[in-house]
């Protein structure tokens, strides 16, 4: 058996001993799996100039809880609420600004279809950061890419968030 073989083997039997469970491994949390398809996303609440940043994240986050798109019975909903700043980052010493950050953060809440009460409720957040380009439509090409980026960054974290929370509840 080779070293590779070997350190894989011990690595798993150790993450085996701590109650690591593979959430899309075979044997992993089917039941996770299934609470996760079963999560509404809304519309994400954000300013008018950011819904395509929204948008974005929408999509990334309904990917990743149902990525089969088997289209479960629906138990939760998932209220969003997106907020997005850029802001300077770097500044040369003739007071031009040459690269930036954009910072998304999102409020979420999950919400009982039955009860219509907050189950779980959280605050993620991302960074991104860009160049500033030596044309003006480059460096708005930029910021736009960045915030997509950042968008999507922040669907998985979400979705990563929910199904550890999934998880941990009774019947997962």
């Amino acid at each position: 058996m080779s070293w590779s073989r070997r350190g894989a083997l011990a690595a798993l039997t150790v993450l085996g001993g701590c109650g690591f469970r593979p959430l899309y491994g075979r044997g992993g949390g089917s039941t996770t799996i299934a609470a996760l398809a079963g999560i509404d996303v809304g519309a994400v609440q954000a300013p008018p100039l950011d819904a395509r940043v929204a948008q974005i994240l929408r999509d990334e986050i309904a990917r990743g809880l149902d990525p089969t798109n088997a289209g479960a019975a629906r138990r939760f909903r998932l209220d969003l609420t997106l907020a997005r700043t850029v802001e300077e980052l770097a500044i040369s010493s003739d007071d031009t600004v040459t690269r930036y950050n954009v910072r998304l953060s999102s409020d979420l809440s999950l919400v009982d279809l039955a009860s219509g009460r907050p189950v779980y409720q959280t605050h993620v957040r991302t960074v991104g950061s860009y160049d500033v380009q030596r044309s003006d439509f480059g460096t708005v090409i930029s910021e736009d890419a960045t915030s997509g980026d950042a968008a999507r960054d922040l669907g998985q974290r979400i979705v990563s968030i929910l199904a550890s929370f999934m998880a941990r509840q009774p019947g997962s």
